[in-house]
């Protein structure tokens, strides 16, 4: 996946089951690629706090995620991991 592919990013929207009318909107609001949806907001995965998330995503589509919250979190986790700002379980230190 092409972090700044709007193929690929669409595609994995409705793969998740993402409605093509939520990718629509978030089109609309310049979200066409995983760098794009990474960074929506300040959240970052395994924030205790994903309320930034949630209020910005509500934003952007217009309601709650209500049910595709779950979808969308993954969405955001993989965009995120495709941005290369994040990689689980790896702490980077300064080089002595």
């Amino acid at each position: 996946m092409a972090v700044d592919s709007e193929a690929s990013f669409k595609s994995r929207v409705l793969e998740l089951g993402i409605s093509e009318a939520h990718y629509n909107l978030l089109a609309a609001r310049n979200v066409k690629i995983f760098a794009g949806f990474a960074f929506v907001s300040a959240y970052q995965p395994n924030s205790r706090d994903e309320k930034p998330f949630v209020d910005a995503l509500s934003d952007l589509v217009g309601a709650p995620p209500g049910d595709m919250l779950p979808v969308y979190r993954r969405l955001f986790y993989e965009s995120f991991g495709h941005s290369g700002s994040y990689t689980p379980g790896v702490s980077r230190q300064p080089r002595a």
